[in-house]
């Protein structure tokens, strides 16, 4: 499985000129949660192409659930749902120096998403309205989404 501040991130990487063994280091850590964060939720398969096309948000509630706990494993969203904008920035921070360019982009889409109305009073709801926001901000700003071509 391929990599997701964590979504926000896999939006710009494909386009980015991000240090490939930064972009390995961040898909190891990332498989690695989805890993667990799937043996604690149990999604099914179409949502794990979901998360791994990051073509769109999955339908169930165990796929946005999926979304909830990887954030929550990389300290970017709070028990309740509402994003940490430090914990994000963080994870956005590892591709700074590779393409401070990116990193900036990143971080204002990013910022834009935190002061939206993504909160939901479901954890997962709300961080997948999050994801949406990310993915519809990468779009208009011309991030490609599409990780395959990694």
């Amino acid at each position: 499985m391929k990599a997701f501040v964590v979504l926000t991130f896999c939006l710009a990487v494909a386009n980015a000129k991000v240090d490939p063994k930064v972009i390995e280091e961040i898909i190891e850590e990332f498989t690695e949660t989805v890993a667990k964060c799937s043996d604690e939720i149990n999604p099914n398969a179409d949502d794990i192409a979901a998360l791994t096309e990051m073509k769109h948000i999955p339908d169930s509630h165990e796929g946005k659930c999926m979304i909830y706990c990887i954030y929550r494993s990389f300290d970017a969203v709070e028990e309740d749902g509402h994003v940490k904008f430090e914990g994000g920035m963080a994870f956005l921070s590892k591709i700074k120096e590779s393409d401070p360019d990116m990193f900036d982009k990143m971080s204002a889409i990013y910022k834009k998403c935190t002061e939206t109305d993504y909160f939901d009073k479901d954890p997962c709801i709300s961080s997948a309205n999050f994801v949406s926001c990310n993915i519809k901000a990468g779009k208009e700003a011309n991030i490609s989404s599409d990780i395959s071509s990694w």
